[in-house]
C-alpha cells in the first residue's frame, strides 16, 4: 500500500514522544489531521502507531522486540501482497502490449 499518510504519522508520534506526551490515537489524529478512524482501519498506520505505545511502555525489553519482529513481519507480508499485485498488473500490462489489436 503506498500510503502518503505514513510519514505524518510517523512524525505526529515522534513529535508527541519528544514533547513526553502519551501516544494515543486521538492524540495521533489530532496531531497528524488525520481521522481517528483511518488510523485504526489502515493496517499500516495502525501498526506505526502501537509501535510506538509498545516503545514508550517498554523499550528495548524481550517482549517488545518480539512483538516488532511480528509487526515487522505483518507489513513485510502487506508489502509482498502490493508488491505481487502490482507485478501482476505489470504482467497483464505486457500482455496487452503484445497482443495484436
Amino acid at each position: 500500500m503506498d500510503d502518503s499518510r505514513l510519514p505524518a504519522v510517523e512524525r505526529a508520534c515522534a513529535e508527541l514522544v519528544a514533547a513526553g506526551a502519551r501516544v494515543t490515537f486521538a492524540a495521533v489524529a489530532q496531531h497528524s489531521g488525520i481521522a481517528r478512524s483511518v488510523l485504526y482501519r489502515t493496517q499500516t498506520l495502525r501498526l506505526v502507531v502501537e509501535d510506538f505505545q509498545r516503545r514508550g511502555r517498554d523499550a528495548n525489553t524481550i517482549s517488545a522486540l518480539a512483538a516488532e519482529v511480528a509487526n515487522q513481519r505483518l507489513a513485510l507480508e502487506a508489502l509482498s501482497d502490493i508488491v505481487r499485485k502490482h507485478e501482476e498488473a505489470l504482467r497483464q500490462l505486457s500482455k496487452k502490449g503484445r497482443s495484436p489489436g
